[in-house]
């Protein structure tokens, strides 16, 4: 049994809460024990994170104050773990101290580019093993850092995929668009919601839901008036609980991500494990947002041609149909959340016995 201890805080749940539910539940088979350790706010769906134990360390009021380890090992039951598993390279430089007082080996998840820049500054006291959710991220971390390359694993992000693509099956049904944007001032939704108003005016019948909220809500309610758009746009709000969101946006047909965001989230990946049409900015990083195979690209600063590439897809929706299917089968053949959970299992115990041949050497 490989004892793990999972760091995570409010960022981290915000943006990944269910591919790491998923983690936590699929480790029972592993035989690898985990034990999350939160250094956030407790939430009430926190107790989602399933079958691990949930321990508290709140954040200190000075940030570069470092974690004292007999207190954080009081916290997670008194059990020394063999693993620290970051989720992000922000925590992993707060835990580097406790790794090092128990002897233990850190994996840090990267997630994004902040996580690699931030991941390539490390000068770890301990065996330190980096985890790339995509090609791209491992890739711009090892040609910045060649000498990473060796401490640098790939394992995919992975969730359940749905049986099916719903995505425009009932042609009697109103098509529904989804984005899980941030309500800020570059999120990228103005260019959305001027795509929509051209589609509007071509006589297309849509409806988009808004599931995300920021400061800058007010300025786009107002914005939706002036451009019409009040009867096909629904302010629905945040979505935090992981599973009511899968359930939405399974009942969707269109995903939009009109603007890359600074920060890795699992709307995109979700999108594709429901078997959602996705349409995507030109330079966002995610692999799996393939254009014309899984994706529609467009020039996020474009709303004319997000308008027309958007336009295509609902008159033609046997290809749309057809993008949906093959997102589905791609979340299935390279994002399964069983397989990403094998690889971090085999990874853990990888690290454990090369860490055990060396002490016995």
């Amino acid at each position: 049994m490989v004892e793990t201890l999972l760091i995570i805080d409010d960022d981290v749940m915000d943006r990944m809460g269910g591919m790491i539910r998923h983690l936590c539940v699929g480790m029972i088979d592993e035989a690898v024990h985990v034990t999350v350790l939160s250094r956030g706010r407790q939430h009430q769906e926190d107790d989602q994170i399933a079958l691990a134990r949930v321990a508290y360390v709140p954040p200190a009021p000075w940030p570069w104050r470092r974690a004292r380890p007999e207190m954080v090992l009081q916290a997670i039951g008194g059990r020394k773990p063999a693993i620290v598993h970051c989720m992000s390279a922000h925590l992993a430089v707060w835990a580097e101290t406790l790794c090092d007082a128990w002897g233990a080996a850190l994996v840090v998840q990267l997630s994004d580019l902040h996580d690699a820049a931030r991941f390539a500054k490390m000068r770890p006291c301990c065996p330190v093993t980096g985890v790339a959710m995509t090609a791209s991220v491992q890739n711009a971390l090892t040609e910045e850092v060649p000498q990473w390359q060796p401490h640098v694993r790939l394992i995919p992000a992975g969730l359940p995929a749905d049986a099916e693509a719903a995505a425009l099956s009932d042609p009697n049904r109103i098509p529904s668009a989804v984005t899980t944007m941030p309500l800020s001032k570059n999120s990228g939704l103005v260019t959305v919601l001027k795509a929509l108003r051209t589609l509007v005016r071509a006589g297309h019948e849509i409806q988009l839901f808004l599931l995300s909220s920021g400061w800058a809500e007010p300025r786009y309610r107002r914005l939706v008036h002036q451009l019409g758009l009040h009867r096909y746009v629904t302010f629905a709000g945040r979505l935090r609980d992981w599973s009511v969101l899968r359930r939405t946006m399974g009942a969707g047909d269109f995903y939009i991500a009109a603007g890359a965001t600074e920060r890795f989230d699992i709307s995109g990946l979700t999108a594709l494990a429901s078997g959602m049409i996705i349409l995507a900015p030109s330079h966002a990083l995610e692999d799996y947002l393939i254009d014309d195979e899984t994706a529609v690209r467009f020039d996020p600063g474009s709303p004319r041609q997000l308008a027309q590439k958007w336009s295509a897809l609902l008159e033609d929706r046997d290809r749309a149909r057809k993008l949906a299917c093959n997102a589905l089968d791609y979340a299935r053949s390279r994002h399964q959340a069983s397989t990403m959970i094998t690889q971090l299992a085999e990874l853990y115990r990888q690290i454990c016995e090369t860490r055990h041949k060396v002490a016995v050497e």
